[in-house]
């Protein structure tokens, strides 16, 4: 399996952004890509349901941990490859949701429950799980806290 490593420092906000378009995935950081892999097609499920978006990672079993260790503050997801320049010049705008191409925009903003809004035209709201599946429930649901990553 090929990797891009994005180093990031603790207590710092880094605006991260994955594209994937013509085969190649594209890394981000600030604005500026990090590294490229070949990926191949994009692919949907075959059995007609709709995907699945895990944010901040998956817990098959113990040793199968993947799991985000830190805050997340908005995750927009595009129908439209974006480029370096557009990453760079938005990533530190707040959108209205309506943008062309945009197609779910998790601004992170409830402050609290279990519901993910989707702040798009589109409403693809999620639902913030504590476990599930394989794993346990361990009552440590998510924690609401307020953003800084605007104010950098």
């Amino acid at each position: 399996m090929d990797v891009i490593a994005i180093e990031y420092a603790l207590d710092e906000w880094a605006h991260i952004a994955l594209v994937h378009s013509d085969g190649i995935l594209r890394a981000y950081k600030n604005g500026i890509e990090i590294g490229a892999v070949a990926s191949g097609p994009t692919q949907q499920p075959s059995t007609g349901a709709l995907p699945v978006l895990q944010l901040g990672g998956v817990i098959n079993n113990a040793a199968r941990n993947w799991t985000f260790q830190g805050q997340i503050d908005e995750v927009r997801l595009w129908n439209v490859a974006r480029s370096a320049a557009d990453l760079a010049t938005f990533r530190s705008q707040e959108l209205i949701g309506a943008e062309a191409g945009l197609v779910a925009y998790y601004k992170m903003s409830d402050g609290s429950g279990l519901t993910l809004t989707d702040d798009s035209i589109f409403d693809w709201n999620g639902t913030l799980l504590d476990g599930g599946g394989r794993v346990p429930a361990d009552g440590q649901y998510p924690l609401w806290v307020a953003s800084g990553a605007f104010s950098q």
